[in-house]
């Protein structure tokens, strides 16, 4: 009977911790939001408010890395209609071309997701290429992005 209730209490606090921890996505606007490369490379995706006085942009994000710094801040809006969220960088000369990679937002059980708020899982398509050929130009690859599953780790 003690071990029967120890393992209820148990089950009961692991259910509550997974409730608390899934709906706090939803509570991290985009905009405060702290992506961590899954690898464990250290980079970090750092959210920020949009420029003012645009309609079709909702937030920039910065490229970080502890050994390279700031690498790159990209411009992050959706595409009208069917409404793919990309990320255009903002200081090289792709953004006059108008290169766009785009973002996949994930719930914790991997399905796809267009919810408000940050989504607990993202994957950039292209940024990995996009920070090899970019490393490449500004001379230095010490560590290498590559094309990691994105995990939010916190909000501002």
């Amino acid at each position: 009977m003690n071990k029967t209730y120890k393992f209820g209490t148990s089950l009961l606090f692991m259910i509550g911790a997974l409730t608390i921890n899934s709906s706090s996505y939803a509570m991290c606007d985009m905009t405060r939001a702290i992506y961590t490369d899954m690898n464990g490379s250290g980079f970090e995706l750092r959210f920020n408010a949009p420029p003012q006085n645009t309609a079709v942009l909702f937030a920039t994000v910065t490229l970080w890395h502890p050994q390279r710094g700031n690498i790159n801040t990209f411009d992050v809006g959706s595409s009208q209609g069917f409404g793919t969220v990309y990320l255009a960088p903002k200081s090289d000369i792709e953004s006059e071309t108008d290169y766009r990679i785009s973002a996949y937002f994930f719930d914790t059980n991997f399905k796809e997701t267009n919810e408000e708020g940050a989504s607990p899982y993202m994957f950039i398509a292209g940024l990995g290429s996009w920070d090899w050929y970019d490393s490449q130009m500004s001379g230095g690859r010490d560590v290498i992005l590559r094309n990691p599953m994105w995990k939010l780790d916190r909000c501002r």
